[in-house]
């Protein structure tokens, strides 16, 4: 019979080649992905980090996965491969330094079942990859945990307010997952110690919130303003958290079963993991309160892993013939439960509710081994490049930026890659898809972006903030004036007419409230962006076939 350190090694070695034939195996890229890729290439490619040619924006919430991904394009010029390595090492890290936790348990199949069990999660497996900053947030949530559970010295508290720095700017909203870990090693280890240890920690996050604002003219992500301050009403973000609570419920629930055992699993562990599962219980309130996300899965992954953890703490503390037997069956019952392991391509499986399996969603195209695979092209951007047509739509744009010439210019109309967008209210029948939220286009704005040129509209009372956000986004960076109006965009109050806004009158000609092309589309391209063949088939199955185009589409071209 083998004992604790041989089965131990053996455990690894199974593992580890399983965990690298499921990241093979189901790594793919999500649109979201290549939203943040397109900027990547763009930053690589010396103009900057825009998303629209001349645009300067933060289409971006995970700084720390971007520089890192755009240091990787630097140097290897290399693109999708390169991400699924960098992806590949972080999930890697985070495991290893998960394993080696699990095997100071020292108690045979036990540390088998819980080394085991994060590759149960059909949601841990789905966002190893994606393009998404999932694997950093792995990595740096196990580095935090280990360096936490470890005897340190003052290089280790240094060394662990970083981590605590960089998880912030991986995701903002891991403030609440270790926000209060970190008060609880400040109360812990000395106070006036750890405050002089954090403090290259705290120096890189003013750094880096500072020349956001120089630079990007607001200290926080384009995607805050988009999804957090679209105006939803509350009643209608409870909504959006039912449903994404019962989605997740129908189809993670084996990763939701792990989040549950953990945070119980809590109370009779160490006080640390009673502190990390504050954090959790802080997160998911916090994910209940925007109401949830579109993507079923990924805003529960770094739960799940903290949960891991917190279960393997928990193991110390009960008998292990029982902790053995709960923890190998909470393993079974999420295997069991979760999507099985494999290569999706048929989209007739995919249930579209607003809050969707977005693998299966883009595996067909974007998927590392689908035999259909049809990864963008990378093209060169001639900087001179002027925008001759406008496209207004907000699903599939990642993809779309990626293969569309610049002279194409989109305005996103949920706000994610346009800082004007963003800043609007969405109007009232468009709150049904968690963190996508449309605003409507007025045409005027269109005509500006295709002109540079101002014309007489009304704005609805944003002409001020439009100007302000023009001259922040477009504008040398240390244009006269430029300063001026970063100030105003973010102390003095717009006094935006929310009802034009909210409530459009839907006869009028002014604006665009569907995704369509304004003005006349190039020859070639379908109203509708679609990344393959068979997701027009689907969604023309789905909800009937695309019309040609709406009355207000030539509204522009007409006042030209």
């Amino acid at each position: 019979m083998l004992n604790s350190d041989a089965l131990f090694r053996v455990a690894l070695l199974v593992l580890s080649a399983l965990g690298t034939w499921l990241f093979v195996y189901s790594a793919w890229f999500s649109d979201d992905a290549l939203i943040s890729l397109r900027q990547v290439v763009m930053l690589g490619d010396g103009h900057g980090m825009v998303w629209n040619l001349g645009q300067r924006v933060q289409a971006f919430s995970h700084t720390t996965w971007f520089f890192l991904l755009s240091l990787g394009y630097v140097l290897t010029g290399s693109l999708f491969h390169m991400t699924l390595a960098v992806s590949w090492a972080c999930v890697a890290g985070a495991l290893v330094l998960y394993w080696r936790y699990c095997r100071a348990l020292n108690s045979g199949w036990l540390m088998v079942a819980l080394m085991a069990l994060p590759l149960m999660s059909a949601a841990f497996r789905d966002y190893m990859t994606s393009g998404l900053e999932n694997p950093l947030s792995f990595l740096l949530a196990a580095g935090i945990i280990t360096l936490v559970l470890k005897k340190r010295t003052a290089r280790h508290d240094q060394a662990l307010w970083l981590l605590f720095a960089l998880a912030i700017l991986t995701r903002q909203d891991h403030a609440l997952h270790f926000g209060p870990l970190a008060l609880w090693v400040l109360y812990k280890n000395g106070f006036w110690r750890q405050l002089r240890a954090s403090l290259p920690a705290v120096a890189l996050l003013i750094g880096w919130f500072a020349f956001a604002t120089f630079y990007f003219g607001a200290p926080l992500p384009n995607t805050y303003y988009a999804k957090l301050t679209a105006g939803v009403p509350q009643a209608d973000t409870t909504e959006l958290a039912l449903l994404y609570a019962k989605v997740s419920l129908d189809m993670r629930m084996g990763t939701v079963l792990v989040i549950a055992f953990g945070l119980v699993a809590a109370l009779m562990a160490s006080a640390v993991s009673r502190v990390l599962a504050l954090g959790i219980v802080a997160h998911l309130a916090y994910l209940w309160s925007i109401g949830g996300d579109f993507m079923v899965g990924r805003f529960l992954t770094v739960d799940f892993l903290m949960c891991c953890f917190i279960i393997a703490d928990g193991a110390r503390h009960i008998p292990k013939p029982r902790s053995t037997a709960q923890t190998a069956f909470l393993a079974l019952c999420v295997f069991s439960i979760e999507r099985p392991v494999v290569i999706e391509t048929d989209l007739e499986k995919l249930e579209f509710r607003h809050v969707i399996d977005e693998r299966l969603m883009f595996a067909s195209v974007f998927g590392l081994m689908s035999p259909v695979r049809d990864w963008p092209e990378i093209r060169a951007t001639d900087p001179d490049t002027k925008v001759e047509y406008i496209y207004a739509g907000c699903g599939f744009i990642g993809e779309a930026r990626f293969s569309w010439p610049d002279s194409i210019h989109i305005i996103d109309m949920c706000g994610l890659t346009d800082p004007y967008m963003a800043r609007l209210p969405t109007f009232h029948d468009q709150r049904k898809k968690p963190g996508h939220f449309k605003r409507m286009v007025d045409l005027d704005y269109a005509q500006l972006v295709l002109t540079g040129a101002f014309p007489d509209g009304a704005y609805g009372g944003s002409r001020t903030m439009l100007e302000q956000i023009w001259s922040i986004s477009r504008d040398p960076l240390t244009a006269p004036g430029r300063l001026s109006s970063i100030i105003g965009l973010n102390v003095r109050d717009t006094d935006l007419d929310q009802s034009h806004w909210t409530h459009p009158d839907k006869t009028g000609q002014n604006y665009l409230l569907e995704e369509n092309w304004i003005g006349e589309p190039p020859e070639g391209f379908a109203r509708w962006i679609r990344p393959s063949k068979a997701h027009d088939a689907y969604f023309d199955r789905k909800f009937g076939a695309t019309p040609n185009a709406s009355p207000s589409v030539s509204a522009l071209q007409s006042r030209e």
